[in-house]
């Protein structure tokens, strides 16, 4: 009968609160664990242990019996290096869990501050520019979820703060093309067509710029070029910039729209950041199978004092809507930090 017990409790390791109560473990636990178990926000901000009454590292491993007390620190923090110390479930999950939204935290404060002072830069209040129903509005016409992912893009830098407001503004100029000389409008010898539509426009070739790489669902500009047709940026192309502040080559700007082709497939690049671990590539390989997504480029970095791994990768999409939803199956891997569009060339 001991020889039982033995066997079905070797896997666990029961410790004592301060007050007495029992906490069952899984062998190998150390205080984190421990801290977790009681509650998230004592895990989180657990600085160390005494353990029968002595003060030991985070790394001390519990034996049957000890007394923990966990000490506690306001501005301690959870590190990605607690990974390599917990033996539950439970607090790795929440480790996990604290990063992806302290991540996502960062980038949609960068966000909001990015497009408030774009307004303050433009003369405009935020409060009157920024209004929810504006940007909720424009959030769906992007195919994100709320206003807090769209922030969360502009940090992330997928999004500008300038591209944005524009969008909310709606004060892109529109022009006709017969407003330029027509020998502007000549393209390359082989340059092959691609369905979009503009304002006063038929039949006009135009061509995909490989630095923002823009793809069907972006917000689109065009730029009437000097003797190689009209080369299509994202809105809040970077390369831009000093075309829309000259007023005379900003003269050469043209709105554009897509066309609802539902066909023909485009190059994006996405960045993810990740808890580097076995089995990792693996995992993605896989939900880029499911969602029949091909690969063309790959490039993967490790940061060992993190414990993190930043993935670059260019893949086939057929549009902003169908890339939202392949960045949405890589989110709901459990090691994923972070997930987005990146900007062709960054």
């Amino acid at each position: 009968m001991e020889v039982a017990k033995r066997d079905l409790f070797k896997d666990q390791v029961f410790v004592f609160t301060p007050a007495g109560d029992i906490i069952d473990l899984p062998s190998g636990s150390t205080p984190i664990d421990f801290a977790y178990r009681i509650h998230t926000d004592l895990g989180s901000k657990c600085s160390g242990a005494r353990v029968n009454g002595r003060l030991v590292p985070l790394s001390y491993q519990f034996s049957n019996g000890d007394v923990v007390e966990i000490i506690v620190r306001a501005n301690q923090k959870p590190s990605l290096d607690w990974l390599n110390l917990v033996a539950s479930a439970q607090a790795r999950s929440k480790i996990k869990a604290y990063f992806r939204k302290a991540n996502r935290e960062d980038n949609v404060t960068r966000g909001r501050l990015a497009l408030e002072e774009e307004c303050k830069r433009l003369g405009e209040a935020p409060a009157e520019c920024l209004k929810a129903e504006k940007l909720q509005a424009l959030a769906q016409k992007m195919n994100l979820v709320s206003v807090e992912d769209l922030y969360a893009q502009i940090g992330y830098g997928d999004l500008t703060a300038e591209g944005v407001l524009h969008r909310i503004r709606e004060d892109l100029p529109r022009r006709k093309l017969d407003e330029l000389r027509t020998s502007d409008l000549m393209m390359e010898q082989g340059e092959l067509p691609i369905e979009i539509s503009a304002d006063g426009v038929d039949g006009v070739l135009y061509r995909l710029s490989k630095c923002c790489q823009p793809i069907p669902g972006d917000a689109l500009i065009g730029y009437v070029t000097r003797g190689k047709g009209i080369a299509i940026h994202r809105l809040d192309c970077p390369n831009l910039r000093k075309v829309k502040s000259s007023e005379e080559e900003s003269q050469r700007l043209l709105a554009l729209d897509w066309q609802d082709t539902g066909h023909g497939l485009y190059q994006a690049d996405i960045e993810i950041i990740a808890i580097d671990r076995m089995g990792l590539l693996a995992d993605l390989g896989a939900i880029f199978s499911e969602a029949k997504t091909n690969i063309r480029q790959a490039k993967m970095s490790s940061d060992p004092r993190k414990h993190t791994a930043t993935i670059i990768l260019q893949i086939d999409t057929t549009g902003v809507t169908h890339l939202q939803e392949v960045i949405n199956r890589i989110n709901a891997i459990g090691d994923i930090l972070s997930v987005h569009r990146r900007r062709a060339g960054a």
